[in-house]
């Protein structure tokens, strides 16, 4: 009977332990999925090829409603997205559908193509974390 309890007491002190020690994938993971269910989130990001550099400021509620201003070099592009259907502000235009600006061509074609298959941070990082294979912490990074 002794034995019995001694184990069952271990077992619930070590329980933690082995919960606390989680990979970096298990807890990018899990921050993708906390984000995600937050009520809201804002984010920024650059992306830079060759010379060509842009810039893109996102929120997004829980409703999934997502907003983007998309800025190449002195211009700004707004866009709203709910659900695989937008509009689109471009400079000096009025709002437009995505569906009225699909066989539009030039660069508003590719952010186009880019707004009809957009996912928020939390649904990227989440869907990068399920394919990698290894993920390494480097101090708080």
């Amino acid at each position: 009977m002794k034995t019995r309890i001694f184990f069952s007491i271990l077992t619930l002190l070590a329980g933690p332990l082995f919960a606390a020690d989680s990979s970096p994938k298990d807890d990018v993971t899990a921050a993708a999925k906390k984000l995600a269910k937050a009520d809201n989130y804002a984010w920024k990001a650059a992306s830079e090829f060759a010379s060509f550099t842009s810039t893109t400021e996102g929120k997004t509620d829980k409703e999934g409603l997502i907003w983007l201003a998309v800025t190449f070099g002195d211009s700004t592009t707004e866009a709203f997205l709910k659900g695989g259907k937008g509009v689109v502000k471009q400079p000096d235009k009025e709002w437009q559908t995505l569906a009225e600006l699909e066989n539009e061509q030039g660069p508003i074609q590719f952010l186009v193509r880019r707004l009809q298959t957009f996912k928020v941070p939390a649904d990227q990082a989440q869907g990068l974390a399920s394919k990698c294979t290894e993920v390494e912490k480097d101090g708080d990074t």
